[in-house]
């Protein structure tokens, strides 16, 4: 049975939630293309430093050599830096598209963005300055 282009992008459900952005749609949308790209870039270093910091326990369990936690150890500090970085700029986007367009009907959704963005700027934070402290203790011994 054919079925148009159309039908099957109705029925794929993880390309409507993945890109569910109003430009895709046509729609006008209150963030600009940057902060997509940014808000992006945000869950995949979220993704993958969570999945580090397991990779790290797990081969803490697995007894890893200690050069290679070594090695994972510095790929979640620069991980978790930028993250931060791309988390800062991600909320001074919001505050300048804020202070730009003084689009009132949308707050919660700015709200929601402004808390996504300081939680894992937040998660960046308590990973970098406790992988640092793991580094900087196995490199004295």
């Amino acid at each position: 049975m054919k079925t148009s282009r159309k039908n099957e992008d109705k029925r794929n459900y993880f390309f409507e939630l993945y890109l569910n952005d109003a430009r895709i749609k046509g729609e006008k949308s209150d963030f600009s293309l940057l902060y997509i790209l940014t808000r992006r870039t945000v869950i995949f270093l979220l993704i993958y430093l969570f999945f580090t910091v397991s990779f790290f326990f797990v081969g803490n369990f697995q007894s890893f050599m200690d050069s290679n936690l070594i090695l994972i150890a510095n790929v979640v500090s620069l991980t978790s830096v930028a993250l931060i970085c791309f988390s800062l700029a991600g909320i001074i986007e919001i505050f300048i598209t804020v202070l730009r367009k003084s689009a009132r009907k949308s707050v919660f959704s700015y709200l929601i963005n402004i808390f996504l963005m300081a939680f894992s700027f937040a998660i960046g934070i308590v990973c970098l300055i406790a992988f640092r402290t793991i580094d900087i203790l196995s490199q004295r011994m």
